[in-house]
Parts: structure tokens; sequence; C-alpha cells
């Protein structure tokens, strides 16, 4: 008797082992189904483009410590930035799949974002794939994220945010403090202001130094220098952006700031009606000239010991308007706000789609942008709070914060079309400033091609 209840007992403790066993066993299988799941993008590769730009290399040189903890392989490939761009649209519109992530800016994410090319990042932003300690949201300025904020229709739809950014710049007066000094110049707060320091400073010291300098190659650069002339004129390129995009460009304003902008190269080094920004940085570096208005990113440029010789020479504020206007009564501010930012390929495979977001979270993390502010290597850009902190002693970013008040991402408008219309409008700029048309003839010849591109593109 008592070797049966024995053996009952011992089958009973048996087959408790054995279910606490298989118990074990299903909790270990769901555990290691549950980590798969998290780590889908585990042994992905990627495909990034971009191009060279303030941090870029310091990024790529980091690259193996991201591939090393997340197990993820990234091809990464640097062209010119003009290349990376038509490399990217032909890929992402065209569906190849070979790019996964790639660096876009306002000049091509309206275009992407009206193909469906790309991915809006709200879901990833509140997924399991956010790393609070990287990503840091808050940490980022406002107005980065607005910058990188476009309606999922483009002109209309619900906001969306489509990248996150790598940079954030804007545009402003970047000025010599010791030849104002000499001359008991004050900062320009007007154009006239501005036009007139130039004049002193031409007369007093040309030709070893020359009073102004913009961009102004026929290209969007030429666009970048004249759009701050416009807006701060208090030009409209449209009736009322978006909702009524009539153009308004064969006016008074128009006329009066292509008249403007033309004039100030009589101040300008000789040979400068087609200088890229190469050129610009150089004059600037090189202390040939003593004023100008453009991306405050030169500072990275303008403050280096290595390649500039006006180190600490240079002060920096916002752009300077018209007298008589107020910066309230400029629809969209008289500088552009922008951001070079990390998109995603709409057309990649969803295990693809969370390494690529993996990458760009780390590629513009608090960490690494704070890492790259400390190097130097982001001198010019304040993407995040963080990264102020760091350089808030330095000259360039008390203007950088005063620039950020007056500058809007919507400068440039946020057009598809935009691309069209400003080869139009870098065309008529262009023959303006070196005498091969009248101002009158281009102002009327803007409103007639604008005009017909926005027809033909059912936007009016």
């Amino acid at each position: 008797m008592k070797s049966k209840e024995t053996n009952k007992r011992r089958l009973l403790m048996k087959s408790k082992a054995l279910l606490y066993c298989l118990v074990v066993l299903s909790f270990l299988v769901l555990l290691t189904i549950a980590a798969v799941a998290e780590e889908a993008y585990e042994g992905q590769t990627i495909h990034v483009v971009g191009f060279r730009i303030a941090g870029m290399d310091e990024l790529m040189a980091k690259v193996p410590e991201f591939e090393k903890k997340y197990n993820i392989n990234v091809e990464f490939d640097m062209l010119s930035m003009e290349a990376m761009r038509q490399k990217m649209r032909m890929d992402f519109e065209g569906n190849t799949k070979k790019i996964d992530v790639g660096l876009s800016s306002i000049h091509i994410t309206p275009t992407l974002i009206e193909g469906n090319n790309i991915l809006p990042l709200n879901d990833f932003l509140e997924s399991d794939l956010v790393e609070p300690e990287l990503l840091a949201f808050d940490d980022y300025f406002p107005a980065a994220i607005d910058a990188v904020t476009y309606p999922s229709e483009v002109l209309s739809g619900e906001d969306k945010i489509w990248g996150l950014p790598f940079h954030f710049e804007v545009q402003g007066l970047m000025y010599r403090k010791s030849v104002y000094e000499k001359y008991n110049l004050k900062v320009p707060t007007t154009w006239e202001e501005y036009i007139e320091n130039a004049k002193i400073i031409y007369e007093g010291e040309a030709p070893d130094i020359y009073g102004l300098v913009w961009r102004s190659l026929r290209s969007p650069q030429i666009i970048w220098a004249f759009n701050q002339v416009f807006r701060g004129f208090g030009g409209k390129y449209f009736a009322n952006y978006p909702t009524d995009l009539h153009p308004t460009l064969d006016n008074e304003t128009t006329r009066a700031a292509l008249q403007y902008f033309k004039d100030s190269f009589d101040y300008a080094p000789p040979g400068s009606r087609s200088w890229a920004y190469t050129e610009v940085i150089t004059a600037l570096s090189d202390g040939a000239v003593a004023q100008s208005c453009d991306d405050l990113m030169y500072a990275r440029y303008l403050e280096d010991h290595e390649t500039s010789k006006t180190v600490g020479d240079w002060g920096y504020a916002p752009i300077p308007i018209k007298s008589g206007l107020d910066y309230d009564d400029i629809a969209f501010g008289p500088a552009i706000g922008a951001a070079e930012h990390w998109v995603i390929n709409a057309d990649i495979s969803d295990v693809k789609k969370q390494a690529a977001f993996k990458f760009i979270q780390w590629a513009t993390s608090k960490p690494v942008l704070s890492e790259l502010a400390a190097s130097g290597a982001m001198r010019g850009f304040l993407t995040r709070t963080s990264m102020y902190e760091i350089q808030k002693d330095e000259e360039w970013v008390k203007g950088f914060l005063e620039a950020q008040k007056h500058s809007s991402k919507l400068a440039r408008p946020k057009l598809p079309e935009w691309v069209k219309l400003s080869e139009v409008l870098s065309t008529k700029v262009s023959q303006v400033i070196i005498g091969e048309k009248e101002v009158n003839d281009a102002a009327k010849e803007l409103q007639k091609e604008f005009t017909t591109i926005l027809e033909e593109a059912g936007r009016i």
C-alpha cells in the first residue's frame, strides 16, 4: 500500500515538474519571440546618402559605434550636395529601393511628400523604437522641429514631422567689428543703413577690403541671397500663401528689391556677380570683405584658426529690413530658418524602416550632436538647446538666437513647383545684376512665368 502511495506521489511530483518545465519553456519561448520582434532590425544593412557639410565627416567616423551597438550595417555614400539630391530623388521617386535614408532639405522635401516618397515619422516617434535619452525630443529647438513639419498634402492636410533635423540654420548679418569701429559704424537694422555702411567701407578701404558680398551664382544660391532683400522689403511671392497662390511680383516692392540688389554690387569685389558660397566664405575669411548677409553657419569657417585670418573679429546680428517696416510686417520673416534633415524612403521593407529610424535617431541624438558641437564641428548651427549650452559663450551664438526670432521656414515657399519657379527667379535676378535685363522687364516676366507654371500645375 505504501509502495503504491509512494509511486503516486512520485508520479505527481514528476507531472508537476514536467508542467513547471513546460511553463518555464513556454515563458522563455515567449521572451525569445518578444526579443526577436523588438530587435527585428538586427542584421539589416541600410544605405545612407549625405553630402559634405558641417559635422558630416565626424558623423561618418562614428558610424562603427552605431553598427556595433545595434548590429546594423551602414553603407554611407558621401556625394556633392547636388549629386546627392539628384540621386536621392531618382531613387525615392523611381521606387528602386537602393537608398534607405537620405539627407533632405526644404529644396526637395515638399516634392517627396507630394509623391508619397518619404515616411512621416509621427508613428515612429511614439513607438518602442524610441530611446528617450537619445531622442530627447524636448531638447530640440522648437524652430528646428517646425522646420521639418509640413502638411501631409504640402499645402493642406494634417501637419506631420517628415525628418529629424541634423542641422538647423538661419540667415543673418556678419560684420567685421574692427572695420565698424574704425569708421564708427553702427550695426544696421535697415537695408538703407547696410548699404550706407558698405559705401563707407568701400570708399575707405577698397581694393583691400570691399563693402559687402552676396552669393550670386545663377542657381538656388542667388535666390538664397536675393530672398533676404525681397522679404526684407516686404515682398510676397503670392497673394496669400498657401490659400491663394496667384503671383504678386509685378509691383513696386519687387522692382525696388531688384534695384537694391543690383546696386549693392557696386561695393562688392570685382567678378563677384557669379560667386557661390565657397568664394564668399573665402573672401570673408581672408578679410577681403567686411559685411555679408547669409547663413550664419559661415561662423564655422570665419572662426576657424586654421583657415581664417579674421578669427574673433566678427559680429553677428539679424537680417536688416527696409526702413519704415517692422519685422512683424513681413509675412514670413526676412530670413530662412532651414534644417538639413534625415528622411526615410517610404518604399523599403518594414524591418529596414526600423533600422533606418534607429540610424536617424542616433545621428541626430542629443549625445551625438553635443559631441560634435563640443568638437567645433557644428559651429554655426543650433539644432538642440544642449548644443547652445556648450557654445553659448561664442560670439556667433548670440547673433544666431536673435536672427532665429525673425526667421521662418516659409521664407522660401514649400511648394513642389518651387523647383521650376526658382529656376525662373534665379535666371531673372542674375540677368538683372549682370545688366542683361532691366528691372521693370524682369518683374513683368517673373509675374508671367510664375503664373504659367502655377496654372499648369493646377494651383491657380
